[in-house]
This record gives structure tokens, sequence and C-alpha cells, in this order.
């Protein structure tokens, strides 16, 4: 069986957003895995040492990092199931839609869920997460919350251009969902599952694509 190897929370949760994207890869390629808890300081000793950050998979020997590299090495080697990338063979939407979701929604979500995620890791990853993302972020985790509660409407501002693909057809991949729609859905179910602050309003549009992709993700361990 595939394990991929997902960031541990001391609550049980699985927030990372990009290992939701791997995971979904994984279920949309209809591929039975495992997904192991694993600590920051454990990556390090996963296959030949060289991975940094998770998520990472063990396809029987096979070891591949990060949910993009993943992602083609799913397609790649298991191609006769489902592809991750209908009607987009360059990839050139969904490489369009990771850039937007890298650079512009996870830069705003991050500063909004960074304290709570330091709030929910085991007690001996605290102080290391608390001072590379404090570097990151150029000031403590609760006060880039706090200045993140103050530019949520900038936030929900940023999909707008997701808002309108949403009004012609029912995911972004067209009319089921796809690896395009993964990425996204990793961004907002990381705020979800570590944020108590709701992020979009009750009638946005974008509520009813996120329940359609929920209802087929996998459940958390």
């Amino acid at each position: 069986m595939i394990v991929l190897f997902d960031l541990a929370m001391q609550s049980g949760s699985r927030p990372s957003p990009f290992c939701w994207r791997a995971k979904l890869a994984l279920k949309h390629k209809n591929l039975a895995f495992e997904a192991r808890a694993t600590a920051f300081s454990q990556i390090r000793s996963l296959g030949d040492g060289s991975f940094k950050t998770l998520p990472i998979v063990d396809d029987d020997g096979r070891w591949t990092g990060g949910s993009r590299s993943i992602a083609e090495y799913l397609e790649s080697h298991y191609e006769d199931a489902a592809t991750l990338f209908p009607h987009d063979p360059q990839r050139l939407f969904a490489n369009f839609v990771e850039s937007w979701v890298d650079t512009t929604l996870h830069p705003q979500i991050f500063p909004l869920v960074a304290c709570a995620i330091w709030e929910c890791l085991p007690a001996p990853e605290k102080a290391y997460f608390r001072q590379t993302r404090e570097i990151r972020l150029g000031t403590t985790l609760e006060d880039a919350r706090d200045r993140s509660l103050l530019k949520i409407s900038d936030l929900r501002a940023s999909f707008g251009p997701m808002r309108r693909i949403l009004k012609t057809q029912p995911f972004l991949a067209g009319e089921n969902a796809a690896y395009a729609d993964y990425i996204v859905f990793g961004a907002l179910k990381w705020q979800r599952l570590v944020c108590r602050t709701p992020l979009l309003d009750a009638s946005d549009a974008i509520q009813a694509w996120y329940a359609r992709v929920d209802n087929f993700a996998p459940t958390e361990d």
C-alpha cells in the first residue's frame, strides 16, 4: 500500500494544504493509501534523507516529495486511472491555479492561521515552528494573526477570479473536480481546520464548491 507522510498535529487533525493536495490526488486515482502522521523533526529520517518538507509518498520503495511532484508521479505511473489534468495535458491551467494559490492566497492565509497551527502542534515541535515562522513573517505569530484579521475583506476579494469561473461550471477543472480544484481546496481546508474565524460568507458561491469537493475528500484518520 502507498504511504503518504502527512503533517501531524497534537489534536490529530491534518491541516497541511499541500498534504491535502496529495491525498485528493491519490483518491482521484482510486489508490489505496495510508496517511501516516509525521512530525517536522521526522522528515529528515524518511527515504534517503534528502526531503525537507511534507507531503512525501512511499510507493513500494519509490519515494516522491512535494505535492506537485506527487501528482505528476501518480499521473505518469497510474495513467490508466482518471487523469488529474483533464483538458490540460500541458498543465497550463493547473500551473496558473497553483501560482495563484501559492503567491496570492497562501501568503494571506498563513499569517491568519500560523498562531493557531503553533497551538495545535505537539509540544516538542512548537519552538522550531515559532522560531522559523516568525522569521518568515517578520513579526510574532500573535501579531501576524491580529493584523490579518483586519484584512479579511481583502482575502475574501482574492477569490474573485474563482467565483467568476464557478458561475459557468461546477468545478475549476470543468464538470468534475481535478487537481486544479484540489490546490484551492487544500488552502481552504487548511484554514478551516485550524482557525475559528470564518473566511467566506455563508452565501459565497465558493461554499457550495467547497462542499462538493469535501464530500469527495478522504476523511481524516
